[in-house]
């Protein structure tokens, strides 16, 4: 007569050699059944996973919208060609060491204006409030907090962007707030549609994890 078939300590589909120790995910229930069969009913644990705590920061790097003249971008080309046309001009009638004297200052601008900039706006999320500021901030932050916060949306512009031209849509971020607070915009240069959607969606997904929900979402 055969004895009873003996407890299996590993999994059937584990491959020979494998170590013996389960992981915390899948582990075999210690109650065996009550008619002395042996089996080991292998259970998953729902949870066991830890993906972790959300990130608490979000760098908002949006790329401003190509220049027009009606933001004022299409303007930021015309101290270059400017340049260039007085260095070309001290070139000929003066001396090509003359015509470098322009190039330089251009130069020397273009390096301070990006050290006084402060920099991408970021998201910071502590203690139920966000914060929004910059890089390299020179003044306040603004802290909300996120039962403030009635919802993010996109703020859009039309306007016509040259002689002829069809109207061009420029887009930015809105966190509005409840009132009477004002409405904060992010970023400061209005941005392409379709970077402003993407960004508007890594937005709302940020503040979700760390318990936001728009105002017209939360029970009554």
């Amino acid at each position: 007569m055969r004895g009873a078939a003996p407890d299996r300590t590993e999994p059937p589909d584990l491959p020979r050699g494998a170590p013996s120790a389960l992981p915390e995910a899948l582990s075999p229930q210690r109650d065996r059944p009550a008619d002395g069969s042996g089996v080991v009913v292998y259970t998953a644990r729902m949870g066991a996973v830890d993906e972790g705590a959300p990130p608490r920061e979000l760098v908002i790097d949006a790329t401003p919208a190509p220049g027009d003249s009606s933001d004022g971008a299409g303007s930021t080309m015309a101290p270059f060609a400017l340049t260039a046309i007085v260095a070309g001009l001290l070139a000929k009638y003066v001396s090509p060491a003359a015509a470098l004297l322009p190039m330089a200052a251009v130069i020397v601008l273009v390096v301070v204006s990006k050290r006084s900039s402060e920099g991408r706006f970021v998201l910071r999320v502590a203690d139920g409030a966000v914060e929004v500021t910059r890089e390299r901030r020179r003044g306040a932050a603004v802290r909300i907090a996120l039962t403030d916060l009635v919802d993010v949306t996109l703020e859009r512009k039309s306007h016509a962007s040259g002689r002829g031209a069809s109207a061009t849509e420029r887009v930015r971020l809105a966190f509005e707030r409840r009132a009477p607070a004002n409405t904060i915009f992010v970023p400061e240069d209005r941005v392409t549609p379709i970077e402003a959607q993407e960004w508007y969606a890594k937005v709302r997904v940020f503040l979700r994890k760390h318990g936001w929900v728009p105002e017209n979402e939360r029970a009554s």
